[in-house]
């Protein structure tokens, strides 16, 4: 079998990548082949060898993974305007950061997921952070929670003692009312912040509501993560594994986490956890239905899927080509998990299984549009109050474009 290939032809692809097989696949028309893992698709026309096609069940897995297929179903979990009665009926968004140094992270993650569709955005930020803030936007509900003055050098094993008992209490009052928590942006690394988040997201991590870890969050989650033993964080984590089987419990859902690192904190994440791998590391540390979004130029979302007639937890990886902006300025990030921070929230909604993977899928898409359509307008001027101002324009021609 023999395939040509250019680079412009490939927008918008899904691949899909067994950590088990070792193999590539890519799906062109209604042919699906399989590359060997290592290959890639060369930037010039090629013709690539030794492809064969994925046998019925392998196929029919495929399908499910179509863009086509991903965004549609992303698209159904949009709220119908006839079920937006009340205010908070398309989602209230939670984002968990910001310090004196850092207050647009948060705001552009808020307004993002408002812009977004979310009816709500609350920012549970640092006193210092919390003014700025609310002269940025009447908007966003900014609720002063923590403070980030000095506390001694927190080492991994210490224990959660070290947080603000009141900005725990504070946080947990407000956390049922959430759809959805973000935690990161803008957070700092203050050390009795971090003690404090890293209470704050155990408690998430145990209530029935999606998480996106960002930014700081996944600092945090190096330092206090499965490897460091006997932290809250590693242990809540484990359980999270260990409950695998109880997932489609109603009386003890699990709720998906959603992972977003760069390349510099991909990097941090494998080498803090001694994994070679961002599939290895998702199959170790996350739990099935989770997700890694890693972000670059091509964003390739990593989640772990529990079979039945797999002995253990598998990875699967589908690449969001979509064509973004060449403009890399700051903010984009907090974007897009502000963005997929509405979309879990809708998710949510459908009571989807293993959901988190399209909403990842769409939140890049659509982040990818926004960025190109701001690009388009400003060029190199383009900053990420330019992509915000895009987001609810590339929703709207999303939501009402034809599926076929």
């Amino acid at each position: 079998m023999l395939l040509s290939c250019e680079t412009s032809q490939i927008l918008g692809w899904c691949c899909f990548h067994s950590s088990r097989h070792g193999l590539r696949s890519v799906r062109q028309g209604t042919r699906l082949v399989t590359l060997r893992y290592q290959q890639r698709v060369p930037a010039k026309p090629r013709y690539l060898r030794n492809a064969h096609t994925f046998g019925e069940h392998a196929r029919s897995r495929m399908d499910v993974l179509e863009p086509a297929r991903l965004l549609e179903a992303y698209r159904r979990s949009i709220p119908d305007w006839e079920t937006l009665r009340h205010k908070g009926a398309a989602g209230r968004v939670a984002v968990v950061g910001g310090c004196l140094e850092y207050t647009g992270a948060p705001y552009l993650a808020a307004m993002s997921a408002t812009r977004a569709g979310a009816d709500l955005a609350y920012i549970f930020c640092a006193v210092e952070a919390a003014f700025p803030l609310k002269t940025y936007a009447p908007d966003l509900i900014v609720i002063p929670a923590y403070s980030s003055r000095p506390l001694a050098s927190l080492q991994p094993s210490d224990s959660v003692h070290s947080s603000e008992p009141a900005a725990v209490d504070l946080f947990v009052s407000w956390l049922p009312r959430m759809h959805a928590v973000c935690f990161g942006p803008g957070l700092g690394r203050d050390p009795g912040v971090l003690a404090t988040v890293q209470e704050l997201l155990v408690r998430a991590l145990k209530h029935p509501v999606p998480v996106v870890i960002d930014a700081d969050a996944l600092f945090l989650l190096s330092q206090f993560g499965p490897r460091h033993t006997g932290t809250a964080l590693a242990t809540t984590l484990e359980e999270r594994r260990n409950a695998t089987a109880d997932r489609g419990s109603s009386s003890n859902r699990i709720a998906p986490i959603v992972v977003t690192p760069n390349a510099v904190e991909t990097r941090r994440l494998l080498e803090s956890f001694q994994i070679r791998s961002p599939q290895e590391w998702v199959r170790h540390v996350l739990a099935p239905g989770d997700v890694m979004l890693e972000k670059g130029e091509t964003d390739r979302i990593h989640a772990v899927c529990d079979e039945a007639h797999e002995p253990e937890p598998s990875c699967v990886t589908v690449d969001c080509a979509e064509c973004g902006s060449p403009r890399r300025c700051g903010g984009q990030g907090d974007i897009l998990s502000g963005i997929l921070a509405t979309s879990l929230a809708w998710m949510g909604f459908q009571g989807e299984s293993a959901s988190a993977l399209v909403a990842a899928v769409g939140a890049s898409t659509l982040t990818r549009r926004a960025s190109r359509a701001a690009f388009g307008a400003k060029y190199r001027a383009m900053t990420a109050t330019d992509v915000l101002e895009q987001v609810g324009p590339v929703f709207h021609a999303f939501e009402t474009e034809s599926s076929s």
